[in-house]
């Protein structure tokens, strides 16, 4: 006869033996409302967008079409398996994430990794973002 579980019925952790999880910073989500979603989006970046590149990436940047500032990833199989494209995107959509306050508002961005992305630790993919973020604010705020 299988009886039913009680809250009180799980072992306790003291202190001394609970995890110790380090807690991301989340000073917001990603909405789709921030991303760039549709193929006309991105050719319309691709065709006259303001590029900057850095060791590492390209971008192309546009005013955009809404008031909020968009980011699209491309990571093409050039450069590399899909686990290494998903870490590229994944580390380059958070990085968005947490800085997207230092850039203009109503911007179109797509970030296009380079094979040389593959290679690089996490820190230097965080370095030449910076770099590529700050080339931006300069290219499409002063052809504003």
């Amino acid at each position: 006869m299988a009886t039913k579980m009680r809250q009180n019925d799980f072992p306790i952790l003291n202190d001394s033996s609970e995890r110790q999880v380090q807690q991301p910073l989340q000073p917001g989500r990603f909405p789709k409302a921030e991303r760039l979603l549709k193929r006309p989006s991105f050719l319309r970046l691709t065709k006259g967008g303001k590029r900057v590149h850095t060791r590492l990436f390209l971008a192309a940047a546009l005013p955009g079409e809404t008031t909020k500032t968009r980011l699209g990833v491309t990571v093409t199989r050039k450069v590399g398996s899909a686990v290494r494209r998903n870490r590229i995107k994944r580390l380059v959509r958070e990085f968005f994430r947490l800085n997207r306050n230092g850039l203009p508002r109503g911007v179109d961005i797509n970030v296009i990794a380079k094979k040389e992305a593959v290679d690089a630790e996490a820190e230097q993919l965080r370095a030449s973002l910076k770099t590529l973020f700050v080339q931006i604010q300069g290219r499409v705020s002063s052809k504003r």
